[in-house]
């Protein structure tokens, strides 16, 4: 637990006034702060179309997000993730049997996934139902679980990414458009998510991580270095067993991530896509 010094507060300062994807911190939140000893917050517009936090459907008393600012630390931060929260914070999702055509915070449930081979292997085995579903801002698809969205857990990589990883969804995108594979980002891996999948029909064929700051330095102040390297040693062991490749991503290489470099890093692991 740490102190918040009066140099945490000024160092945080620096945050307010710009603009970090679809926030705009504007001010310290003094009443955020005298609560917690975890960091300094920011109240935070959000720009995101119809976001319930905007629209005072979340808390009509404090139409405002609060942001931690080591979230804003070394990325861009897309939202507050208000949206995905929705289904925790109103009434709505609490206690409602979800339904294939649901909305459920950015997501719309496509499809239910029954095949409990699949669900084996990916690692699926916690409670509730999963599906299918895609982003109804960006059209992103991916497989969520039930529990999950409905304690607002889970929101797409569009609104709660990196920079970089917004870079790469969008790249995944093109590079993918005149083939027959398609991608998903945050694909469930024996509980834990890699950061994009490139699948052949419902099948995984290929891994994609971007490794930030807090797999190397973010985080070594924080004693939690050691945790991260151990979660993606048991990734890329888990990749390996199931004999999907998979590509890492540091940030110390972000500025080779251009669609010519990925397309050729796909390609010499799956082959020619078109």
């Amino acid at each position: 637990m740490r102190e918040i010094t009066q140099r945490m507060i000024l160092s945080s300062k620096r945050y307010i006034g710009k603009r970090f994807g679809f926030l705009e911190p504007f001010e310290l939140d003094e009443e955020k702060i005298a609560e917690t000893v975890s960091g300094v917050y920011l109240k935070c517009i959000c720009h995101f179309p119809n976001c319930p936090t905007m629209k005072g459907e979340i808390d009509p008393q404090h139409p405002y997000a609060r942001v931690r600012t080591s979230k804003l630390n070394g990325r861009t931060q897309i939202s507050c993730g208000a949206c995905a929260k929705k289904a925790r914070q109103l009434d709505e999702y609490k206690f409602k049997k979800m339904e294939v055509g649901d909305i459920v915070g950015c997501w719309q449930l496509d499809e239910a996934l029954t095949d409990k081979k699949f669900k084996e292997m990916m690692g699926w085995t916690g409670h509730g139902k999963y599906y299918k579903a895609h982003c109804i801002y960006c059209g992103l698809t991916d497989y969520k679980n039930s529990d999950h969205l409905k304690v607002g857990d889970d929101s797409c990589v569009c609104r709660s990414g990196s920079a970089n990883e917004k870079r790469i969804n969008k790249l995944l995108k093109r590079i993918l458009a005149n083939s027959h594979y398609s991608h998903m980002a945050e694909y469930g891996l024996d509980k834990q998510r890699v950061d994009f999948a490139i699948l052949d029909g419902d099948t995984p064929v290929l891994f994609i991580e971007y490794d930030g700051e807090f797999h190397d330095k973010a985080e070594r102040n924080k004693g939690e270095l050691a945790v991260n390297k151990e979660r993606d040693e048991r990734k890329d062991s888990r990749a390996e067993q199931l004999n999907i490749p998979i590509i890492r991503i540091s940030y110390k290489e972000q500025n080779k991530i251009t669609e010519p470099w990925l397309r050729k890093e796909i390609e010499s692991r799956i082959g020619v896509l078109e």
